[in-house]
Order: structure tokens, then sequence, then C-alpha cells
């Protein structure tokens, strides 16, 4: 796999914790990155895919409106398609 193609990634949390990396892929130069984590117990999805003409990371990010660290199993699945 790579970031610049597209995926889905699963995965079952249960968790006290507020913050926390739960996947990271990127190319061999960090130039494409995708993660996910939990930030403030809300799930986070950063989609960074190059880099705009002043040189600047390109920057996707969307998060939940709920909190997820709740001693509860969750099921997370995020599609990713194309680079942003």
């Amino acid at each position: 796999m790579t970031v610049s193609e597209n995926f889905t990634v699963g995965m079952r949390i249960k968790t006290l914790s507020s913050d926390g990396l739960l996947f990271y892929a990127s190319d061999e130069d960090d130039t494409n990155a995708f993660s996910i984590a939990l930030s403030k117990g809300k799930v986070k999805v950063i989609n960074t895919a190059g880099s705009d003409n002043k040189g600047r990371a390109r920057r996707n990010t969307i998060e939940t409106d709920g909190e997820f660290n709740d001693g509860l199993w969750h099921h997370i699945s995020v599609k990713k398609q194309g680079l942003e």
C-alpha cells in the first residue's frame, strides 16, 4: 500500500486516553502522509498531499464530534480516495 492509493483502514479501539496515534502511513520522503489519531478524545484524520506553490504542506483534516475515550469498544473505519 502507498498513501497515494485508495484504501480503507478499519480498527476497533477501547481506551481511556485522550490523545494518541492510532495509524500512520507515508511515502519514503513524507511528502504524502495519512494519519488517524485521538486528540482530546476525538478521532482526527489528517491527509497530507504534497505542498503548495509556497512550499507549505497541503493538509486536509477532519475530526469527529463525539469522543471515543470512554472505555467502551468503538469501531472506526476511514476510506481514503486520492491524495486530497
